[in-house]
């Protein structure tokens, strides 16, 4: 178990995040020393934070929490993950409301485009009813 978390903790150290969370996770399920499965959910969470994973980085740390209650570093990340998540979240929601107006501004466009179109073929629909005969003329223009 100890060789798992030298790896893991080796993989970190050259940031190689995603592999090295994946060795903490197996020393979360596996470790039958509490000491060591505390530091593994710790060490995933930090894995996690870097991969921006601020979701799963909150769920390690509150299980590392579990088990050791007074773990001062696990309680400050764990702090510092769900601000990142409530952040990522507001950013989100900011980006769908922007492409949501981006949206509706291109459908205005469009619109306005169509309507200039449309403008554009009464006005010449008129141009040459009205240049026939008096006859057949328009009555909107030519008044008798």
């Amino acid at each position: 178990a100890i060789g798992v978390f030298n790896l893991g903790d080796a993989l970190y150290k050259q940031g190689k995040f995603a592999e090295s969370e994946k060795m903490f996770g197996v020393l979360t399920v596996e470790a039958m020393n509490e000491n060591l499965r505390e530091a593994a959910f710790y060490n995933q969470g930090n894995a996690y934070f870097r991969l921006e994973n601020y979701a799963e980085a909150v769920k390690a740390y509150e299980e590392a929490l579990k088990i050791d209650h007074n773990d001062a570093d696990a309680r400050s990340n764990l702090e510092l993950a769900r601000k990142m998540q409530q952040m990522t979240k507001n950013k989100q929601k900011q980006n769908k409301e922007k492409n949501g107006q981006q949206k509706n501004n291109k459908n205005e466009a469009k619109r306005k485009q169509i309507y200039a179109v449309l403008l554009l073929i009464c006005f010449i629909s008129l141009y040459y009813t009205c240049s026939l005969p008096p006859l057949l003329a328009c009555p909107v223009i030519h008044h008798n």
